[in-house]
């Protein structure tokens, strides 16, 4: 029983790594180059990064997950690359939000890019 628990338990830690072998994380920065934004308002502390995973052929080829903290709270963010809306996400009180996108044949441009209503705030180079 102890072997078939085991064993289970291995091929799942497998599959966890062969999936998230083509991750790539990669720190939200302002135009400047600054973890954080330049801009004194609201959006001031915000910061997070962003899991670019490449996965084998099947429904999705790119996975692309969104992490910002310390930002406006209870605030609508759109997410673009390429100029093309990924996706939006609104902030909890504490300012957390998130974004989970699953790309099929869509490309994305050289960076995904977090905006508030016309401001570029943050974003993150992709290699």
């Amino acid at each position: 029983m102890r072997k078939s628990i085991l064993s289970v338990v291995g091929l799942i830690l497998a599959a966890s790594v062969i999936v998230y072998a083509g991750a790539l994380k990669i720190e939200l920065i302002d135009d400047d180059g600054n973890l954080a934004t330049a801009d004194d308002g609201i959006h001031a502390n915000a910061n997070g990064f962003v899991v670019v995973n490449t996965t084998p052929k099947g429904t999705t080829e790119v996975a692309v997950q969104i992490q910002l903290r310390d930002a406006a709270p209870e605030f609508e963010y759109t997410v673009k690359s390429a100029a093309v809306v990924l996706g939006k996400f609104t902030t909890n009180k504490k300012g957390i939000g998130g974004l989970h996108i699953n790309l099929v044949g869509e490309t994305l441009g050289g960076a995904v890019n977090i905006w508030n209503d016309e401001v570029r705030l943050l974003r993150a180079f992709l290699p």
